[in-house]
């Protein structure tokens, strides 16, 4: 990806895969979107964090992550070259 990658991302596509994979609904703002060309690294931030935040991995490609009251607040997308590619019902079973 070229450093002008991230203006042609599909990042509703991108968000509805992620609700697919994961079961889950994302909050629907959006506040900070960047990508790392170099590592192939998406981070979508939705809210700021109250308190502290933490992350976990929720899928080999996608580590969320949730404040101390538990609201999600941030995701990432690692390999987001091979996430795009990937047909979902494959990132499904990488999963399990």
């Amino acid at each position: 990806m070229d450093s002008k990658a991230i203006l042609k991302l599909d990042v509703e596509f991108i968000l509805q895969k992620v609700e697919e994979i994961l079961q889950i609904k994302l909050p629907p703002k959006i506040l900070e979107i960047s990508l790392l060309p170099e590592d192939s690294l998406l981070y979508i931030r939705f809210n700021e964090a109250s308190g502290r935040e933490f992350g976990e991995p929720a899928h080999p490609l996608i580590h969320v992550f949730n404040d101390e009251k538990g609201n999600l607040t941030s995701l990432e997308i690692i390999n987001i070259n091979r996430f795009i590619k990937e047909p979902s019902s494959k990132l499904i079973q990488m999963n399990k």
